[in-house]
Formats: structure tokens, C-alpha cells, sequence
């Protein structure tokens, strides 16, 4: 399994809710003196450290589509603002997550998460 590295615009609550849940490593910038970071530097940040975003930013998700070869994976949750709140967050990170098949290359992919639906897009 990856580890991961969650977006500041995620709470701190959803990563212990991941690292208690599935045992995930999971670096949190929200809090951190990363938390202003660009998303230039959260992307060499988690690719220095091996580390897959999750996020709500949309940004990422076009910086995945417009890069040949992207450099890092990224969980990008598709929401709306009336359903971004930690106990949703936690909800479809966990359908995510407990149907993430074994041998899914995260680091190398983009995930889509919305409401209704999870959408994988791989780039090698």
C-alpha cells in the first residue's frame, strides 16, 4: 500500500480516520507550516517522499490530465461544497478504500471520487 499525503484542504480528522481504519501512513499539510504551499510544491513534495495527494482541489486532477507523465497519484474527491464535510469525506474514502483492489497502482493513477461514482484513470 502507498502512502499518502493529504491536501490542505482536508482535515487532520480524515487522516487519523485512514490511519486508524487501514492502517495508512498519511502526512498531513493542513496545520503544517505546508499548508501554503503551491500545488507545484505539494506535487515535489509528495513525490519526493513517494506519497500519493488526496485532495478536493480540482487543479491537481487537470495537472494529471495536461502532464505526459505525471509524477505522482492523486485521489481527487469530486464534491460538492454541501457534501464536503469530514464524516462524508471519511465515508467515501472508506467505500474507496475497502474496495481498493490489491494490485491498483496509485502512484501511477488518477482517482475520481464523487458521490455516485469512482472513475481510474492510469498513466505508467
Amino acid at each position: 500500500m502507498p502512502t499518502f499525503l493529504l491536501d490542505a484542504n482536508l482535515s487532520p480528522k480524515t487522516a487519523r480516520f485512514l490511519a486508524d481504519r487501514f492502517g495508512l501512513d498519511v502526512l498531513v499539510l493542513r496545520g503544517a507550516r505546508q499548508h501554503r504551499l503551491s500545488d507545484p510544491e505539494v506535487i515535489a513534495l509528495a513525490h519526493a517522499h513517494g506519497r500519493v495527494i488526496i485532495t478536493l482541489d480540482r487543479d491537481y486532477a487537470a495537472y494529471f490530465f495536461r502532464t505526459a507523465r505525471p509524477v505522482v497519484g492523486i485521489i481527487y474527491l469530486d464534491l460538492p461544497n454541501t457534501h464536503r464535510f469530514v464524516p462524508e469525506i471519511n465515508r467515501l474514502l472508506e467505500r474507496f478504500f475497502s474496495t481498493l483492489e490489491a494490485d491498483l497502482d496509485l502512484e501511477h493513477a488518477l482517482v475520481t471520487i464523487t458521490e455516485a461514482s469512482v472513475s481510474i484513470v492510469h498513466r505508467p
